[in-house]
């Protein structure tokens, strides 16, 4: 009986402490153009047979590394259609796949900015790195 909760403590353990590698994903259809102010443009340029909802989430994997690359912590979504010279809004929620232009505009902060609805950019990462290892249809490189 001793044996059997040291091997689950052990198996426990080994869950926690070693992450799994981030699945083979390439973003290589995406592009990104740094703006002032931390502003970056995230543009799909793949196969229009893409799924929407797929490049919605590599599109939001692509900005939360362009985020981690420059140490930014957070980021958010430039609400294009409604921002005006002069007056960014930010969207309150993710955009719509099925009205996904193929581009996001993010803006990207050292820190949480407050009342915004924002991404932490690690945690985005993980996530969707994670919906991509859990995906019924494997990974096409």
């Amino acid at each position: 009986m001793r044996w059997m909760v040291l091997v689950l403590l052990a198996l426990c353990g080994c869950a926690s402490d070693h992450a799994l590698p981030p699945p083979q994903v390439s973003t290589a259809d995406f592009s990104v153009t740094p703006l002032p102010n931390n502003v970056f443009l995230i543009a799909y340029k793949g196969p229009e047979q893409t799924p929407r909802q797929r490049v919605l989430d590599l599109a939001l994997l692509k900005a939360s590394q362009a985020a981690l690359e420059q140490k930014l912590d957070h980021f958010v979504i430039v609400d294009q259609f409604t921002s005006k010279p002069g007056e960014i809004k930010f969207l309150t929620a993710l955009p719509d796949p099925g009205h996904f232009n193929n581009e996001l505009l993010i803006q990207g902060f050292k820190g949480r900015p407050h009342r915004l609805f924002c991404f932490g950019a690690e945690a985005t990462e993980r996530a969707i790195y994670e919906k991509l290892r859990t995906a019924q249809q494997p990974e096409a490189l």
